[in-house]
C-alpha cells in the first residue's frame, strides 16, 4: 500500500472513530440507566356505598304505613362509587357496566348484595356491598 492510501485510510478511520466512540458511550449510558416502565397498579375501589329509603313508606292521606307489617317493602337505593386504575367496571344485580365514577338508582324489596368488579391489565378487584331492607314497622291503629 502506498503512503497516500495509508494516510487517507487513517484519516477516514479517525473521522469515523469519534462518532463510533460517541455512539458506544451513549449506548452504554442508555443500557446502564434504562428503567422499565412501572407496572400498573391494581384497580382501587375508593368508594362503593348505598343510600336508600323506603319507597312510598307512608300513605299521604293517613300518614300511616302504606303496607301491612311483614309485607315486602320496596326501597329506593342510590349506589355510589368511585374507582381508580381501571379499564372495566361492572356491578351485578342488573346494573351492568359502569364508568369509574358514578351513581345508579335501583329499587329492591329484599336484602341484596351488589358485587363490583374492577379490572385492568394487572388484575381484578372485587367488592361486595350488602344492602339490607328493614321490615315495615308495626302500625299503631
Amino acid at each position: 500500500m502506498d503512503a497516500k492510501w495509508k494516510s487517507t485510510m487513517g484519516m477516514v478511520m479517525g473521522v469515523l472513530a469519534i462518532p463510533l466512540a460517541g455512539l458506544l458511550v451513549y449506548g452504554m449510558y442508555i443500557v446502564m440507566t434504562y428503567k422499565p416502565p412501572p407496572k400498573p397498579f391494581l384497580p382501587k375501589i375508593d368508594t362503593f356505598r348505598a343510600d336508600g329509603k323506603p319507597k312510598d313508606s307512608e300513605d299521604p292521606k293517613t300518614k300511616k304505613a302504606a303496607k301491612k307489617t311483614g309485607e315486602p317493602q320496596v326501597w329506593d337505593v342510590e349506589l355510589i362509587w368511585e374507582v381508580e386504575n381501571t379499564d372495566d367496571i361492572t356491578i351485578d344485580n342488573g346494573v351492568g357496566k359502569v364508568e369509574p365514577k358514578g351513581t345508579k338508582h335501583v329499587e329492591i324489596d329484599k336484602d341484596t348484595t351488589f358485587i363490583m368488579k374492577a379490572k385492568n391489565s394487572t388484575g381484578e378487584v372485587t367488592y361486595k356491598l350488602d344492602v339490607q331492607v328493614t321490615p315495615v314497622p308495626a302500625q299503631d291503629d
